[in-house]
């Protein structure tokens, strides 16, 4: 079956919106500015010892705690923001009910509307680990911009079991953290 036609094809009305390009290890991609919250250079990344693949750290948005992703990881691509951490690296604020998550990118882009891209056909060897998360393609002067569908690209992280990830997230910690020496599981020493 041809990728020419896609059945979740944009609308005429969300065309009407605008698309924040970013790119990735040399990779143009974009997102809805209407799903985002903030754009922010990421100054400082706090490091959180077994964190699942992909997430960096939690980083500090105006005094509420963000969980930083690497959007290369999530992608599959190679991740540089593990690689060399002196790389300057932006950060894209989404919410997602009481949960706020900063999807880390190596540079920002332009503001473009929908209307000014040319609609491509989904590329038959679009890798499988990028495939679910893209919207839609686009080509952008000489490149090929991946329009990204954001929700699909939290939807693992929102909720682990029913809890809130910030939960989810502190369950699996502990979860992942050795006994305490000297203690026999199920007693208390005080």
């Amino acid at each position: 079956m041809s990728e020419a036609v896609r059945p979740e094809a944009l609308t005429d009305a969300l065309r009407r919106h605008n698309v924040i390009t970013v790119a990735v290890n040399d990779q143009l991609f974009g997102f809805l500015a209407r799903d985002l919250h903030a754009v922010f250079p990421i100054d400082r990344i706090t490091r959180v010892p077994m964190a699942p693949p992909g997430i960096v750290g939690l980083v500090n948005l105006r005094g509420r705690i963000a969980v930083a992703l690497s959007l290369s990881s999530r992608l599959g691509l190679v991740c540089r923001h593990d690689r060399r951490p002196a790389t300057p690296r932006f950060g894209i604020a989404v919410e997602q009910g009481s949960e706020i998550f900063a999807i880390l990118v190596d540079s920002i882009g332009e503001v473009v509307g929908l209307k000014d891209l040319q609609p491509q056909p989904l590329p038959s060897d679009l890798s499988m680990s990028l495939r679910p998360h893209v919207a839609e393609v686009f080509r952008r002067d000489r490149q090929v911009l991946y329009l990204l569908d954001t929700a699909k690209l939290l939807i693992p992280l929102i909720e682990l079991d029913g809890a809130t990830f910030s939960q989810g997230f502190a369950r699996m910690l502990s979860l992942r953290q050795p006994p305490e020496q000297g203690h026999e599981a199920g007693t208390d020493r005080r």
